[in-house]
């Protein structure tokens, strides 16, 4: 809310997607992924954010995920 956001950047390798959005306004937000594909059915990521008003952190998150694919969805 009350927030504009800049584009976001992603930088790509071959087994890696990292990525980082900003945005600032009432509510100033830094997001940040960096994911590592350690094949076709498996990754391993790391996201952090950090959100602040007037200057001051109030909130302060960092999520590990582990993704694996096991098999074909059903219906």
């Amino acid at each position: 809310i009350n927030s504009t956001c800049d584009a976001p950047s992603i930088e790509t390798g071959a087994r890696s997607l990292n990525w980082r959005l900003q945005c600032h306004g009432q509510l100033d937000i830094d997001v940040t992924g960096n994911f590592k594909f350690d094949g076709v059915n498996r990754y391993t990521a790391t996201i952090t954010s950090q959100g602040r008003m007037g200057g001051a952190l109030i909130s302060d998150v960092k999520t590990d995920v582990v993704g694996e694919r096991i098999g074909d969805c059903q219906q």
